[in-house]
């Protein structure tokens, strides 16, 4: 995670933490009509958390497919370049016909 993303979260955080304090204190000193206000800082709080959720679970996703394009670069190499070596060996020799390559 980098520095902007460490800010967003934490910005998340004291926002999160924000609603949950106004709705204990509005409970505490509120009055009935104060009702709308306590069920939009539930509202508020559940729809950050799910955004919070989201933002960290596209972070691992991205770095997994980032894993899986690492191996597949590091595997495709070890793969086709010995296969490459050996076709030109072939192409040079006049057994296989070379495909538009080099």
């Amino acid at each position: 995670m980098n520095q902007n993303e460490e800010e967003i979260y934490k910005c998340y955080d004291r926002l999160t933490i924000g609603y949950l304090h106004h709705l204990i204190f509005s409970q505490e000193y509120g009055s009935g009509s104060d009702s709308f206000r306590k069920f939009r800082a539930i509202e508020t709080f559940r729809s950050e958390i799910i955004k919070i959720a989201i933002k960290q679970n596209e972070e691992k996703l991205r770095q997994k497919e980032e894993e899986i394009r690492q191996i597949m670069i590091t595997l495709s190499w070890k793969i086709t370049t010995p296969l490459m070596w050996f076709g030109n060996i072939l192409i040079k020799a006049g057994i296989m016909k070379d495909r538009g390559g080099k």
